[in-house]
């Protein structure tokens, strides 16, 4: 763990600091970027806001926190500083967003954090801003732990010593699929001769029915009825 501070330092001479640029730094390194107070309150939040991003592309092969610009508690919250600090805050995380290996860490807006005068962090302050800082440390290093792994090609499949294992286990599946096919296929051949069987029962049901019908018929002849006279009521 390396710590630079250059008090009442810009965002350029803090940028520019060597130990911070070299080559050395991998993925698993991480590099703590604070400041923007002094530029923003001589009128250079632009400049600044240009360095942190020439910063950003000399920095690509690590990880890198920024920081952003404290509210100044010991001027009044409609001050113009106070404004300024507002419109780099929200540049900063605008122009940081394009970079995969930079995040932007927001400053404590809670007045408990700062001392009497406002303008520095008490104890309470930098106790929490630490613990931020070792969060974001831990989400970034844990992502660069996480590498990709790449799948073999279909065709270097069987070169592989591992894959012939599973593609006899495919292979097995299959086979065990199409047999169940066959036996599914087997079933509704079966289902179909049934139906085809029953069809043709019914067709012929009509024709035994008929048949009945004429045997069962009765073979007496059905007696006629007698007609009356109309002097019937009065026969005695």
């Amino acid at each position: 763990m390396i710590g630079i501070t250059k008090p009442s330092a810009n965002l350029s001479a803090i940028t520019d600091s060597i130990n911070l640029k070299t080559e050395k730094l991998t993925s698993k390194d991480v590099v703590i970027l604070c400041g923007g107070t002094r530029d923003i309150a001589k009128n250079e939040a632009n400049i600044g806001l240009r360095h942190v991003s020439q910063f950003a592309k000399c920095t690509a092969n690590t990880n890198v926190i920024v920081t952003n610009a404290p509210t100044r508690y010991d001027l009044h919250p409609s001050s113009c500083v106070n404004k300024e600090v507002e419109s780099f805050n929200r540049k900063l995380q605008k122009s940081m967003k394009i970079h995969n290996h930079i995040r932007v860490c927001s400053m404590s807006t809670n007045r408990d954090h700062f001392t009497t005068h406002g303008l520095h962090m008490n104890a309470q302050g930098k106790n929490w801003i630490t613990h931020t800082w070792a969060s974001l440390i831990k989400t970034l290093t844990f992502s660069s732990l996480l590498s990709p792994i790449p799948l073999p090609e279909k065709n270097k499949c069987n070169e592989d010593p591992v894959f012939p294992a599973i593609n006899s286990c495919v292979n097995n599946l299959e086979v065990a699929h199409n047999a169940k096919n066959g036996i599914v296929e087997e079933d509704e051949r079966e289902e179909k001769d049934e139906e085809e069987e029953e069809e043709g029962k019914k067709e012929c049901e009509p024709l035994i029915t008929a048949d009945k019908d004429q045997e069962l018929a009765p073979k007496r002849v059905k007696r006629q009825p007698v007609t009356r006279g109309k002097d019937f009521l009065w026969e005695l």
